[in-house]
């Protein structure tokens, strides 16, 4: 899969540091939070995470990786959702 992914919509792509902010809210929304096992305490923590997931080789078999999936209407940087490869 060639990434980005970019659809006439969406675009799914990596992680960035500057995402830290947009990743800190999202997981730290009630409706999303009830469904995850981890909660960043802080956007230094979102940082953190972004770090190393950007160590990491995105699908590779045995390893779990997360991607961010946005509007491209959106003009800010607003995380819809992540998907994740297990």
């Amino acid at each position: 899969m060639p990434i980005p992914l970019l659809t006439p919509r969406l675009i799914l792509q990596r992680l960035q540091v500057e995402d830290a902010a947009s990743l800190f809210a999202y997981r730290s929304h009630p409706d999303v939070m009830r469904y995850q096992l981890w909660h960043p305490a802080s956007v230094q923590e979102a940082r953190a995470f972004i770090e190393n997931q950007l160590a990491e080789q995105p699908n590779l078999p045995g390893t779990w990786y997360q991607m961010g999936i946005w509007l491209k209407s959106v003009t800010a940087a607003r995380l819809l959702c992540l998907l994740a490869w297990v």
